[in-house]
């Protein structure tokens, strides 16, 4: 599979679809990698199609690979900025599961919007997993701001992934 993935054109998008419509998601995480390791942008729109799978572990290899491409942080920010919700929700686990620390200032503006709660609380779980102690100060603030309580809780736990002096006292503090 290996070779037969290397030689694949990339702008064949009927075998790259029919790689996708494989039964077993072992495999389409496994065509997936294969295709990552080739770092080709031209295969974002593949990464895409990919990350709407309905197995988790094949979106999360999906999104991991997006992450490796040199135009990946753009498209992810693209997508946030679209104001589609499900595209939003991709874009923040994105940069949770990729650690995109360049994502931590956007996702902090993005907290202290009137947006949808459930997105809020990924934006926050996104911030846990970034672990980018400048956000320490801008994450307590939300916090003590009358935030919903599932919010409030996402947000306790960012700040204690952060393990900042900051943070921590920040949390002791009310």
């Amino acid at each position: 599979i290996i070779s037969y993935l290397s030689l694949l054109p990339i702008d064949d998008r009927p075998r790259l679809d029919r790689l996708l419509a494989e039964p077993d998601p072992d495999k389409r995480k496994r065509c997936i990698e294969v295709l990552g390791a080739r770092e080709d942008d031209q295969l974002v729109p593949f990464f895409f199609k990919a990350m709407s799978d309905s197995v988790k572990d094949v979106v999360v290899v999906a999104i991991h690979q997006i992450g490796k491409l040199p135009s990946g942080f753009e498209a992810m920010m693209n997508l946030f900025r679209s104001g589609q919700l499900d595209r939003m929700r991709e874009a923040i686990h994105f940069f949770g599961e990729n650690h995109t620390q360049s994502a931590a200032k956007p996702l902090m503006g993005f907290l202290a919007s009137e947006s949808p709660d459930d997105l809020l609380v990924d934006a926050a779980n996104a911030l846990g997993n970034i672990c980018d102690p400048t956000t320490a100060n801008a994450m307590l603030n939300q916090l003590h701001s009358g935030k919903p309580l599932l919010l409030q809780v996402a947000l306790a736990e960012a700040l204690l992934r952060l393990e900042s002096p900051a943070a921590s006292l920040g949390l002791l503090k009310k």
